[in-house]
């Protein structure tokens, strides 16, 4: 620590140059089924896709540029009841993805 300012990084060679990137996309569709009047049926699927790119420009230590890409379908399905004018109770499912 100098002057009271804390140091940010190290000074010396360059140890490190690259670019990282991260892209996602996450589209769903979404139904709705009517049964009866008080009763609503709500499908979803959404799909999901995430991408990590890394493009190394410090090559003295080899390249170690790379990327990586998931891909996921999540299903949904929700039950509305219908109450009353004013207010509903829901209850919804879903399954989830893991890495």
């Amino acid at each position: 620590m100098q002057d009271g300012q804390t140091p940010l990084g190290v000074q010396g060679r360059l140890r490190r140059d690259e670019r990282n990137r991260v892209a996602s996309v996450d589209p769903y569709v979404q139904g709705e089924r009517s049964f009866g009047d008080r009763w609503r049926l709500l499908p979803r699927l959404r799909g999901s896709t995430v991408r990590f790119e890394s493009s190394d420009r410090y090559l003295a230590n080899g390249d170690d540029s790379g990327s990586v890409r998931y891909r996921a379908v999540t299903p949904t399905l929700g039950v509305v009841y219908l109450r009353s004018a004013s207010g509903s109770i829901c209850m919804a499912a879903a399954s989830r993805h893991r890495r």
